[in-house]
């Protein structure tokens, strides 16, 4: 029974995994983490980082099947999607210093 019980749960996180690598190319998963993040900085700017951090992972949940929300936890689906918004987050944050010192440079040099 335990063997039975490890190959279905195996056989439905491929599945969910699977499913997520196609919404990721359909629907570009990317964008909707970027999406989430944006519109909780923008609308709960005052609030700490970790409350900005939830409000974009219940953004992006909520756009899960409910099908795939009964099969798996919130805690499994968490794990994965808190990976992939630190992740965007972090590309964007890099992006946005990249561009502020660039912008600083031209200014600089502006002035001369």
């Amino acid at each position: 029974m335990t063997w039975l019980y490890i190959t279905i749960l195996a056989l439905v996180v491929i599945a969910f995994a699977i499913y997520i690598f196609y919404q990721a190319k359909k629907n570009g998963l990317r964008e909707t983490a970027l999406a989430a993040i944006l519109k909780a900085e923008e609308q709960y700017y005052s609030t700490t980082g970790k409350e900005r951090f939830e409000i974009a992972f219940n953004y992006v949940y909520d756009l899960i099947p409910t099908t795939w929300k009964v099969i798996l936890s919130k805690e499994l689906l968490k794990k994965f999607l808190d990976n992939l918004i630190q992740s965007t987050f972090d590309e964007v944050k890099e992006l946005l210093n990249f561009e502020k010192t660039s912008l600083k440079a031209n200014l600089k040099g502006g002035k001369k």
